[in-house]
């Protein structure tokens, strides 16, 4: 077995290496700090499963509307693990690194090219371009900025700066998707939940009423029957030959 890892001096001592020869594993040890460029699971590998793990994820998201959390992730990473981990992949990632076969100047002619890049970019006049940007002040500051930049600069930094700013519309709209996305999981959560405690709510009004219970529910309301007050009679009303209306006189030995 080969276990390619990155070589500082916390990784590598006495106690590892029996481990390694007990178990018949052959230790690379790489120069520290240099994975990124190295180590075929960084340069070849990694990237490729994290696309394919999100593509998975992207695709759950839209048939479900329901978030990935620890209990439901590993389908997903497993899934992209298999697609991820060929036979071919991995022969491309060894490649790239140099290590099959053994080419150790394609890693060093990519950061002789890398460094002569960065020191050209470097000396030229450029724009000072900022990190993602996260608030409208900072949008309008770059923005006049740019403008102002655009008038002398050259094609391929107008190129670089419309690359910065479409960077930062796509982070703002991958952030809008995700807030919709977890609004509407929430209403979908909201709306069954609620469904559930108006169930709960119904079955708990449900019960038998005996025959005691009844008998002393007709005694309650007869009794409250007796307890209203009566109306007042209202003087009998007769009508006069005109049509109008007028008090029957109340006999003489009325009290």
């Amino acid at each position: 077995q080969l276990l390619i890892l990155d070589g500082h001096s916390s990784h590598v001592n006495l106690r590892f290496g029996e481990f390694c020869d007990l178990h018949n594993i052959i230790c690379f040890c790489l120069p520290a700090h240099s994975t990124h460029i190295l180590q075929p699971l960084d340069v070849g590998l990694f990237g490729v499963l994290q696309k394919y793990y999100g593509k998975a994820i992207e695709n759950y998201h839209i048939t479900t509307n329901i978030g990935i959390k620890h209990r439901n992730f590993l389908p997903f990473y497993k899934q992209a693990q298999l697609r991820t981990y060929t036979v071919a992949n991995i022969q491309i990632a060894f490649r790239k690194t140099g290590i099959v076969p053994f080419l150790p100047r394609m890693v060093l002619s990519q950061q002789a090219r890398s460094a002569h890049s960065l020191s050209s970019t470097s000396s030229q006049h450029s724009f000072p371009l900022d990190k993602t940007l996260y608030t409208k002040c900072q949008l309008c500051q770059q923005t006049n900025r740019a403008l102002n930049f655009v008038k002398t600069a050259t094609a391929g930094e107008i190129c670089n700066l419309i690359l910065h700013f479409s960077h930062t519309v796509e982070y703002g709209l991958t952030t809008t998707d995700i807030a919709t996305t977890e609004m509407q999981r929430l209403r979908v959560e909201f709306k069954i939940a609620k469904d559930i405690k108006k169930d709960r709510r119904i079955l708990s009004r449900a019960r038998v009423i005996t025959s005691a219970e009844a008998m002393e529910a007709m005694r309650e309301a007869d009794a409250k029957k007796q307890k209203l007050p009566c109306k007042p009679t209202s003087t009998p009303k007769t009508t006069t030959p005109r049509g109008k209306e007028s008090l029957t006189p109340l006999p003489e030995h009325f009290p």
